[in-house]
């Protein structure tokens, strides 16, 4: 059975930390198992072809949860405006499942 592919439109402030957790469902809302999988990874960047890119920090359970998040170095690497993010798990045989995708606005931050 396929990953069920979830998409996600976020908002993300240069300078501050970021965080998401992401609940991934069978399409009856129980659970997802992710039990196969092994690594995950996640990347931000400016477009597909972008080499200058930012890597999440990511994990998750069996049942389903996926985390990903940002430091405040990280965000403030990056490139204001839209980008675009996804989130692959990979189980040990080398099988790779998208699972999420999406964009991100990336934000100046106003502090005061």
């Amino acid at each position: 059975m396929p990953a069920p592919t979830e998409v996600t439109n976020v908002v993300i402030e240069k300078g501050m930390s970021f965080s998401l957790q992401f609940d991934i469902s069978n399409d009856d809302g129980t659970d997802y198992s992710l039990s196969g999988f092994t690594t995950a990874s996640a990347t931000i960047r400016k477009h597909a072809k972008s080499t200058i890119k930012e890597d999440f920090t990511t994990s998750f359970t069996s049942a389903g949860v996926i985390t990903i998040s940002l430091d405040t170095t990280q965000t403030g690497n990056l490139e204001v405006g839209r980008n675009y993010f996804d989130v692959v798990l990979e189980t040990s045989g080398g099988t790779k499942e998208k699972f999420i995708r999406g964009s991100a606005i990336v934000e100046d931050t106003m502090v005061p």
